[in-house]
């Protein structure tokens, strides 16, 4: 009887085709033309880029003529170097470790100093910054009375040209000149004086203090003086027209256009 070899399975030239199909593997078909392969052993690369559900299908299609003993051999000796590259690797990575915190040790001091930096440089910012906030509410203040200053400067002046304009008003009043010239002039400086009264409140201490009284009291004057001049007309039946109409002019000026109207119808 002569019997062939395919790693552990054999048969004999008494056997039939279905007993040789029953001791081949599941995937295996037979193929009696089939030269015997070298036995080759299993390295790490086989399995560098295979698949987890693909391993069975390499060890059959690539190994499958190879013994059992000498497969669980390869991957044992494999098994046993990929840990003691592990353990190397472990072992490395730890001095390195060790050796990075021991770095880190002088590290903390650098840190905690750089901290420390920082610290003072936040408590030096917050001083500046409280600085900064009072000098700001210095030049503010400084801004406010500056502009108080001006208005007062303003109004100082306005109380010169307003006296200015009083005097000279005080002085055409009591000047020879002839009714007609004297009451234009006089509108032109109660206009101005006018003028420069809208500038003033009831508060500006300098008005109330230096001419609020002499203003009121050179208007009654001047009233007066209309009214002299109106009174003369009516009595001495002037046919003036133009000095009628200055003093028509002149009362509305004033204020008080009724009081002519109804004189002159009397």
């Amino acid at each position: 009887m002569r019997e062939h070899w395919r790693g552990e399975t054999q048969y004999s030239d008494q056997q039939g085709p279905s007993s040789i199909h029953k001791s081949l593997h599941p995937m295996e078909t037979l193929n009696v033309e089939e030269k015997f392969p070298f036995p080759v052993t299993i390295s790490r690369q086989d399995f560098s880029d295979l698949p987890e559900d693909q391993i069975d299908e390499f060890l059959y299609t690539n190994h499958r003529y190879t013994s059992i003993d000498s497969l669980i051999s390869d991957l044992k000796n494999l098994l046993d170097h990929l840990n003691a590259e592990l353990l190397d690797l472990v072992n490395n990575e730890y001095e390195d470790f060790i050796k990075l915190g021991q770095s880190i040790d002088g590290g903390l001091d650098l840190i905690a100093d750089v901290q420390d930096g920082v610290e003072s440089f936040k408590r030096d910012v917050g001083t500046v910054k409280h600085d900064i906030t009072g000098s700001r509410e210095l030049v503010q203040q400084a801004l406010n009375q500056k502009q108080h200053l001006l208005q007062i400067k303003k109004k100082a002046k306005a109380c010169l040209l307003l006296h200015h304009v009083v005097s000279n008003f005080e002085q055409i009043l009591n000047s020879s000149l002839p009714d007609s010239d004297k009451i234009k002039e006089l509108n032109t400086l109660y206009l101005s004086m006018e003028k420069l009264l809208s500038g003033f409140g009831s508060d500006d201490i300098l008005f109330k203090k230096h001419l609020k009284t002499r203003v009121a009291a050179m208007k009654l004057e001047f009233k007066s003086y209309l009214d002299t001049c109106l009174s003369n007309y009516k009595e001495n039946k002037n046919d003036n027209k133009s000095l009628v109409l200055d003093l028509l002019n002149t009362y509305r000026i004033i204020g008080h256009e009724e009081d002519c109207i109804r004189v002159l119808r009397k």
